[in-house]
């Protein structure tokens, strides 16, 4: 990761007026110290201050759609109020002309300047709006079907032998594919991202040049190790003759195990059979450590090694032998992948072009590309239309972005840019954001144009005693181990109310004792089931919608809830995907497929076994004949001649009204499995009317929705929330950033992420994609990923208004390598706080040691 160059100190400042307008400017602000604030008051001063002409000559970005919505009636508002104040020409004009003020998300901005400059850049009028991972899909079956054949021809059973295709999981997707995908919608090669393995070197290529050199070092084998019993490879003179060695005798069988595998290498070669997957087999299955082959010759026994006589070729052996290992595999089993990643981004962007299709990606790499013309035609219109950029969550950029605004606002000494954010919150990665191109950014425009870097220190959100023990936390916690990351102490207003914060415990730590990550995360739920009910009952005017539980992932959550239901405690969700791959739809679309194929009796099972008839396992032989007036006969009966009849509403209120899941009261979080079938049916009923489709149709639809091979729109895999019920809200951290919570409970971080099939990091400041996982590489891949994390759990931390849970736990010696951030960076970073007051210690009710012996509740 590339160390932070800036020499300027930040200016810490407690009011928007202090920012000089007239430079470019880097503003740093932390979680709750007012960034929207800071934006719309700064868009005030350039229109009073007379900085600009009119608001057209304003630019304003921000991350999302809700947040260019909420920026737009925040400066209505504020131009508003300051009419009322002072009488101003160019506010009233502003004010009138608002509704084209120039606000949009990075991706509006970009599509915007595409359609109205579309003469000029040789672009259509108009595109349609497409999915790239949807694209990608149909893009990936096209190489498979007529890329694939054509152009590795008979070797391409290896090479997708090689390459671990298709890698099925047990839900029966391709692990590869998906893999390529994800990689594929990150991959920017115009932003100078890299790929591991380079896909210059051809794949056929490759395979023939190792396996010439393997062929080459098993000629001069050949003759060292004498000859072969076809009949049985072990009892071979070379192996036979190793055995006859003065060799410790504990060792020998592994040893000549591996003698046998080389020698059936070798027999394989001399019968001119030899392929890439015999040479990856071989090297992939020897039982050797780092030595290699040289343990051949190591655990002599007194008197030393005696091969000279009994076997004096064996140092050459190993010597081929290491040689032969040394043609590493691992790049030519990726080599496919990466070559893949640059096919679907080639022909998936040709095929967009041709049928007037444009993706959220393609909006800011075409525009860069307009930019970047020779022309130049472009570039000088957006520079004389834009006075003032001010550019939000500049954090989440990535490099083709910040090139756009560098372009257009660096370029020309007429304009300004103001990048507004904060690195401490840089959290989304895994959609594309590069926490490398804020570094880049603010480096360069201090460095080289002068700009000044502010750090708002005004916290806005969080009471005087948690803003103090933020500070203990973050700075003198040692928190952030990115060097280009310097927490700047957080500052109370003094303008804030006093009694908006009455918190007497602003920080409670769940200490769970010694345990491993599982037991700490049992330990914790628990807890706070039975905090959140003492919270509710103690008469301090908290709600249950004002209390917010945080996991790293969903799977985290299915712990919580049920301490939440035993208790009684009612919660919802806020922003939980994967509605598509619930249960629910699984079990739509088994009775879909029975009513599609009627007479077939293993599709009518998979039916019966669904919560809709909760048919048991061993009943199911009894339903295969059932008479016409049994109930199951008579409901099947009525749903398919819906279907036939394609009265797709009838057909679903007889699902969800006549096959008894409303009455199925043995389900757990009944209530949320009813919203989700219903969300489900919602969606495929509103499917089948636009597209006439049939029920085969429209269970094939559902299947595609279940793989996410397709999608609705753009939060149809969100499950929905019950609005009219009062309960906690249970969100990823993701989820919860630019929330915020009067009670915070992090319940999530236990254990270790799980490992990547793919490595990511920063090389001479260009994004790599690893798909060999270069072990070179691991530790950068290591330093960047602990970073992101420590910024998740940041932003996890500073949701809270008034008061904050914090597990930790003290990982036992076998829970120690799956520990996660909770057992061990949370856990110093709160060591110097075990005597303060204001910290409430609550020990789990287990009978291990506590961390720590303070204030026990």
């Amino acid at each position: 990761m590339k160390k932070s160059h800036t020499t300027n100190a930040a200016v810490e400042i407690r009011n928007v007026d202090q920012i000089d307008i007239d430079s470019h400017a880097v503003i740093e602000a932390s979680a709750g110290t007012g960034k929207t604030y800071t934006i719309e008051h700064l868009v005030i001063n350039l229109l009073v201050k007379r900085k600009v002409k009119s608001l057209d000559e304003i630019l304003v970005v921000t991350f999302t759609e809700k947040a260019a919505s909420d920026l737009k009636e925040r400066i209505r508002a504020n131009i508003r109020t300051s009419l009322t104040f002072s009488p101003s020409e160019i506010l009233q004009t502003s004010l009138d002309a608002f509704d084209t003020a120039s606000i949009f998300t990075i991706h509006g901005f970009c599509n915007r300047q595409l359609q109205e400059y579309a003469f000029e850049n040789g672009e259509r009028f108009q595109h349609r709006l497409v999915d790239d991972r949807t694209l990608f899909r149909k893009t990936l079956s096209t190489l498979q079907r007529e890329v694939w054949p054509a152009r590795y021809g008979k070797d391409l059973r290896d090479i997708l032998k090689l390459s671990g295709y298709p890698g099925l999981t047990p839900a029966g997707e391709s692990a590869w594919e998906n893999r390529i995908i994800e990689i594929a919608l990150r991959y920017q090669p115009l932003g100078s991202d890299i790929i591991n393995p380079p896909t210059k070197n051809d794949i056929k290529t490759t395979i023939t040049r190792i396996l010439n050199e393997s062929r080459a070092y098993l000629d001069k084998l050949l003759p060292l190790i004498g000859p072969l019993n076809e009949s049985n490879i072990s009892e071979s003179d070379l192996c036979r003759r190793y055995e006859s060695l003065n060799i410790r005798k504990n060792s020998i069988k592994k040893r000549v195990r591996i003698l046998t595998a080389v020698l059936e290498l070798v027999a394989t070669h001399r019968a001119c059979s030899l392929s890439v997957i015999d040479l990856a087999d071989f090297l992939s299955s020897l039982e050797i450590g780092d030595a290699g082959f040289n343990e051949l010759d190591t655990g002599w026994n007194k008197g030393g090694p005696d091969y000279s006589a009994k076997l004096p070729a064996l140092p050459r052996i190993i010597e081929l032998l290491e040689r032969l290992r040394s043609l590493d595999l691992s790049l030519l089993e990726q080599m496919l992948a990466a070559s893949t990643i640059n096919d679907l981004i080639h022909y998936a962007s040709r095929y967009k072009r041709n049928e007037g299709l444009i993706s959220y990606n393609d909006m800011v790499a075409n525009l860069y590309g307009a930019l970047e013309d020779d022309s130049g035609v472009l570039k000088r219109t957006l520079q004389n239309r834009y006075r003032y950029a001010l550019v939000d969550e500049f954090q989440d950029t990535d490099m083709l972005q910040w090139r756009i605004f560098r372009t257009l606002f660096l370029e020309s000494k007429e304009n300004r840019l103001f990048i507004i954010g904060d690195p401490k919150q840089s959290i989304y990665g895994f959609r594309g954001a590069d926490v490398e191109a804020y570094y880049i950014a603010r480096d360069e425009m201090m460095a080289l144009h002068g700009a000044k870097h502010y750090n708002l220190t005004d916290n806005w959100r969080s009471s005087r005693d948690l803003i103090r023990l933020y500070n203990a936390i973050f700075q003198e916690g040692n928190w952030f181990s990115d060097a280009n990351i310097r927490y700047i102490p957080n500052h109370y207003p003094g303008a804030q109310l006093p009694e908006r914060h009455l918190d007497v415990d602003p920080l409670c730590v769940i200490d769970c004792g010694d345990c491993s990550g599982t037991e700490a995360r049992f330990r914790t739920a628990e807890t706070i089931a039975r905090e959140i009910h003492s919270l509710i009952e103690s008469g301090i005017g908290i709600t249950l919608n004002e209390i917010a539980i945080l996991v790293t992932k969903w799977k985290e959550a299915e712990t919580v809830e049920k301490f939440l239901r035993r208790a009684g405690i009612g919660y919802s969700f806020y922003k939980k995907e994967g509605l598509y791959q619930t249960r629910e739809a699984l079990e739509l679309s088994y009775l879909l497929h029975s009513l599609a194929r009627p007479y077939d009796p293993v599709a009518r099972r998979k039916a019966l076994l669904t919560r809709l008839f909760r048919v048991p396992v061993h009943h199911l032989r009894r339903y295969d004949n059932l008479p016409a007036n049994h109930p199951v006969s008579v409901i099947f009966r009525k749903m398919l001649g819906l279907a036939e009849q394609k009265r797709w509403s009838l057909l679903f209120q007889t699902i969800i009204e006549e096959t008894g899941i409303l009455f199925n009261n043995e389900m757990d979080d009944r209530e949320r499995v009813l919203l989700n079938f219903r969300t489900i049916i919602q969606d495929l009923e509103i499917e089948s009317f636009r597209n006439h489709h049939s029920v085969r149709e429209i269970a094939e639809h559902l299947d595609r929705l279940r793989l996410q091979a397709v999608s609705a729109h753009e939060t149809h895999n969100i499950q929905k929330i019950d609005i009219e019920q009062t309960g906690v809200q249970i969100m990823t951290i993701h989820a919860s950033k630019g929330l915020q919570f009067r009670c915070v409970f992090i319940a999530g971080g236990f254990t270790r992420r799980e490992k990547s099939d793919f490595w990511t990091y920063h090389q001479d400041t260009k994004r790599v994609f690893d798909l060999a996982c270069n072990p070179n590489r691991k530790v950068l891949h290591d330093l960047e990923m602990n970073s992101e994390y420590e910024r998740l759990f940041y932003v996890a931390l500073t949701r809270a208004r008034d008061r904050l849970y914090l597990p930790v736990f003290n990982p036992t010696t076998g829970a120690r390598k799956t520990r996660g951030i909770l057992g061990d960076l949370i856990p110093r970073a709160l060591s110097h706080l075990k005597d303060d007051p204001q910290v409430r210690w609550i020990l789990s009710d287990v009978t291990t040691t506590p961390l720590v012996t303070t204030r026990r509740v």
